[in-house]
């Protein structure tokens, strides 16, 4: 988590756009709009998981609606992050690489 002090509403502005991050930035455009793109079910799984770590960031939004301790909300955003970005570097790693490296190939 980059820096964000402490504060109600830093720390729900930051679950709003890691929200919107991971759940329109990341998994949607991974799908890129398809709707049967081929790929291994373990991938499948690793990006359902991302979606649900997105689901994470809102929760955390509404604890701090409902006046939960700042500290503790700022540790599972840590912890969440740290769950998001091991799960978008596998994707990487995984697909996107991969794909980058056949069309590579092809071109030359």
């Amino acid at each position: 988590m980059p820096f964000v002090k402490k504060e109600k509403d830093n720390l729900k502005a930051y679950c709003q756009a890691r929200y919107h991050q991971i759940e329109w930035g990341y998994v949607e455009g991974f799908w890129g709009g398809k709707q049967d793109l081929k790929i291994p079910a373990y991938l499948a799984q690793v990006i359902d998981s991302l979606s649900d770590l997105a689901g994470v960031y809102a929760t955390l939004e509404k604890k701090l609606e409902n006046r939960s301790d700042l500290d503790e909300v700022a540790k599972s955003l840590e912890h969440t992050d740290k769950m998001a970005e091991k799960a978008i570097a596998f994707i990487i790693e995984n697909s996107v690489l991969p794909r980058i490296d056949n069309i590579t190939r092809a071109v030359n």
